[in-house]
């Protein structure tokens, strides 16, 4: 997996082994069966995840998905869009909601009170509001 392509002055704070918790339906797929998709179905978070990457850079978080997924692509939110990134741990699941313009998502990723507090230091900085 190559890293993103970053815009002239953009660059790479962190990077970090992650996935991406989805509802397979908004995107036209069956659910996959199996206990994992209805664990996170009970909880309300969705029915499959889809691994990769996610990277913090000084202008916004994106996140690309690894050949091993149904579902491939990028996710890009600028850090000027954000309006909330959380810590909605429970237990051993290791999981930060991001909410942008009406839009929001959960990745399951380790480490996240460091990148909540880079998250905050990249986006108070002037450098998030270029583009």
């Amino acid at each position: 997996m190559s890293k993103p392509e970053l815009a002239p002055g953009e660059r790479i704070i962190l990077a970090k082994a992650a996935n991406l918790i989805i509802n397979s339906g908004d995107f036209g797929m069956d659910p996959i069966e199996g206990a994992a998709g209805r664990r996170s179905m009970m909880r309300g978070l969705g029915d499959e995840s889809l691994g990769g990457r996610l990277y913090l850079t000084n202008r916004r978080i994106v996140f690309q998905t690894h050949a091993m997924n149904r579902l491939l692509g990028t996710v890009p939110i600028p850090l000027k869009s954000l309006t909330s990134f959380t810590d909605v741990s429970f237990g051993l699941s290791k999981m930060m909601k991001l909410e942008w313009d009406n839009e929001s998502c959960v990745f399951v990723v380790w480490g996240i009170p460091r990148l909540l507090k880079e998250i905050e230091a990249a986006r108070n900085s002037p450098e998030s509001r270029a583009s």
